[in-house]
């Protein structure tokens, strides 16, 4: 419910800055656009058990295509451990997606991505030495935001089964586009 509740607030938010802006999303004129991005959020899933939160940067390649532009990410999510487990030490995201981003009206976009994150969990191992195990699978995010000019602020939920495990996040990325 809580998750729900937060994601109600995003859009708002999302609505009402994406009313007030101006200027023009990413430009339709360009055939293609890299930008950086921020990431933060809430692990969801099997990862609350586990972490607090995560954070991490991403780039996307972005090329026009119809009403929108097919895209290609990559990048490095960090998961951070709840402090009740000491032996547990962080969880690295590195996915590999591609989508495409649809501009619904001026500003707005949703877009749907799917591809293949590894996932490497660090802990310590009974002799107090960092140990690593490696997996990996199936990823998806789909997300909803706002663009003007270079800016763009998207609502995201990211999720990659490995394992046996779904370690997924719910957050908010902080773009860049060039």
């Amino acid at each position: 419910m809580k998750a729900i509740t937060r994601i109600s607030a995003a859009i708002l938010l999302l609505v009402l800055v994406g009313r007030s802006y101006t200027a023009g999303a990413q430009s339709l004129k360009k055939s293609w656009s890299v930008g950086f991005g921020i990431e933060a959020g809430l692990p969801e899933a099997d990862a609350k058990d586990l972490y607090s939160f995560t954070g991490g940067m991403t780039v996307r390649f972005s090329y026009r295509l119809g009403h929108g532009f097919a895209t290609f990410t990559t990048g490095a999510v960090g998961y951070a451990p709840k402090t009740d487990d000491i032996n547990l030490k962080a969880g690295i995201q590195v996915p590999f997606k591609a989508g495409y981003k649809y501009i619904i009206l001026r500003h707005f976009f949703v877009m749907g991505e799917a591809g293949y994150s590894a996932f490497r969990a660090y802990y310590k191992d009974l002799s107090d030495k960092t140990q690593y195990t490696d997996n990996g699978g199936f990823t998806y995010a789909p997300t909803i935001g706002i663009q003007a000019g270079a800016l763009e602020l998207g609502v995201r939920y990211e999720t990659v089964r490995t394992g046996g495990l779904n370690i997924a996040h719910a957050g908010l990325r902080l773009g860049f586009n060039f």
